[in-house]
């Protein structure tokens, strides 16, 4: 009689373990098809930085894939070059308003009106949409004079900018806010699922 006491708890205990590996496996499953797209805007002249942003979204995709999150950056570079009805900057407006889990604006110095402009489209679906996220990162050294557009913007919306000193903190402060973004991605994707 014990005997079968303890095996039919056995029984359901094994139940339960594989209905929480079937759970489990469909909601890796559910999330593979969950995209994330930022998007870096700036100067042509900071290659440094893009790259910097580049190499930490490669480590993010490495560490995210496995949890389901398919990570991608685009820049000015991902779209064509060949000459449009609207212009290229139509396009990145559009997939900044469209397509943008979160926008990354690194200054250093004056923004150029492109840049103003992606600034405006993402500031202005974060406010009607709440997305995309924002991050604006200015380079802080006393050569700097930082961008009055956007400062004043941030400061209006009560907003504020990140500050860093060299490549080297740029690159922790993209990768600790990245990272923080995509746990939020991470996080309305498995609600979505459940």
């Amino acid at each position: 009689m014990e005997f079968q006491k303890s095996q039919k708890c056995l029984d359901e205990a094994q139940i339960m373990i594989d209905n929480a590996g079937n759970d489990v496996e469909n909601l890796i499953k559910g999330l593979k098809c969950h995209d994330v797209n930022f998007f870096i805007a700036g100067s042509k002249e900071l290659q440094q930085e893009r790259d910097v942003f580049a190499g930490v979204v490669s480590l993010l995709q490495t560490k995210w894939k496995p949890l389901g999150l398919d990570i991608y950056s685009y820049s000015y570079l991902n779209f064509p070059r060949d000459v449009t009805i609207k212009g290229h900057q139509e396009q990145y407006n559009n997939f900044i308003a469209n397509h943008v889990n979160a926008s990354v604006f690194i200054l250093s110095g004056k923004a150029g009106d492109y840049t103003k402009m992606e600034f405006d489209v993402a500031f202005d679906n974060f406010i009607k949409k709440g997305t995309p996220k924002i991050f604006v990162y200015s380079l802080d050294n006393e050569d700097n004079e930082c961008d009055s557009y956007i400062h004043t913007k941030m400061i209006e919306e009560k907003q504020y900018w990140i500050e860093y000193k060299n490549i080297q903190e740029l690159r922790l402060l993209i990768e600790r806010d990245l990272n923080n973004c995509l746990i939020d991605e991470f996080s309305k994707a498995t609600d979505a699922f459940s």
